[in-house]
């Protein structure tokens, strides 16, 4: 695979249309800092077994070109392909590119005419929204504009539930243990993750633990997570710490990204800087 090889890439000279994405420079940069990102969790799930190293653009395509309007705008297009699927692409004051091209191989693509794509289509999918979400918090990372703070690693025990009038209650209780560069420690006795299902069909999480090990000096320290959502899916975290070392992590705007695992699910909080 050639590192710098996508559709497009000849004439790819369109600049960050949001500010604060100034330092990806162009689609060209976008790429290469993506190809440090992709992996199989951000692959399609339908198509993640067939995801390599050597085929990292495959089941890409979609969060991808969302991510790529959210910097440089213009519209997200999409080819009808085999099966009733479409791949997305991106055209920006007529620069037509393809971050995720290279997954087709020697297979020639139509980028002419096809139908704009909308992202509340796309992501009304929650794994391909949480997909997206992960892909772009990572990105914010490389550029230093978020801090990944922590990763926990959460096993999960048999949920309780109660179907009431007006809404659903699931609790679930939780384990697990947290690492990061400046924190690594478990989780003290069991969480509560507390799901809330209104009969509209919308659902709230609140999750609850208490976290105990040592922060980067050594100190032997606790941290209280409350991890709500919000109306629109996205996570809010708030913590209260002892640790003098992390006390500017109590106010700080946080967000998290869940990701499934075999066990549970691993929670990746983040800071804006």
């Amino acid at each position: 695979m050639n590192e710098l090889y996508f559709y497009g890439n000849e004439n790819a000279d369109v600049t960050p249309a949001d500010k604060r994405y100034s330092a990806v420079g162009d689609p060209r940069r976008l790429y290469g800092l993506l190809s440090r990102i992709w992996c199989s969790y951000t692959c399609a799930p339908r198509l993640r077994e067939g995801w390599s190293r050597e085929n990292i653009t495959l089941g890409q395509c979609s969060i991808t070109a969302f991510l790529a309007q959210d910097i440089f705008g213009g519209e997200v297009r999409g080819i009808l392909r085999p099966g009733g699927n479409y791949h997305c692409y991106n055209v920006v004051d007529g620069c037509v590119f393809d971050l995720t091209s290279e997954q087709f191989g020697d297979e020639v693509l139509d980028y002419s005419d096809n139908p704009v794509q909308l992202r509340e289509v796309h992501f009304a999918k929650e794994e391909k929204r949480q997909r997206y979400e992960y892909l772009r918090h990572e990105l914010d990372c490389l550029l230093e504009l978020e801090e990944r703070l922590m990763t926990i690693n959460v096993v999960c025990g048999l949920p309780v539930s109660v179907s009431g009038q007006k809404r659903d209650i699931t609790m679930i209780p939780f384990t697990g243990d947290a690492e990061g560069s400046l924190f690594s420690g478990s989780v003290v006795g069991s969480g509560i993750d507390t799901q809330t299902f209104e009969k509209d069909g919308t659902c709230r999480l609140s999750a609850r633990y208490m976290l105990s090990g040592e922060d980067a000096e050594g100190r032997g320290c606790k941290i209280f997570v409350e991890n709500n959502s919000a109306p629109d899916g996205s996570l809010s975290p708030s913590v209260v710490t002892d640790s003098p070392m992390l006390a500017d992590w109590e106010g700080a705007p946080l967000t998290a990204h869940i990701e499934p695992t075999e066990k549970g699910v691993r929670v990746r909080i983040y800071r804006s800087l």
